[in-house]
């Protein structure tokens, strides 16, 4: 739920700039190409305020084990 939420702020502000739906979607299926994919864990190795990014060729994947 608040990896949802911080997604649907984001995607709220960069809909009119893009002009994209920018859809929100949950759950722990494999994301589709093109995808910004929020995670949250338990993993303790950024401590409660780091995050690890992951950018390639086709999507873009932060990690954290707190939401912003």
């Amino acid at each position: 739920p608040e990896a949802a939420r911080v997604a649907e702020a984001m995607a709220a502000r960069f809909r009119p700039a893009t002009g994209l739906p920018l859809p929100v979607t949950a759950g722990d299926a494999a994301a589709p190409a093109g995808a910004i994919v929020l995670r949250l864990t338990d993993d303790a190795v950024h401590g409660d305020e780091g995050y690890a990014l992951t950018v390639s060729a086709d999507s873009l994947r932060l990690v954290a084990r707190r939401p912003a």
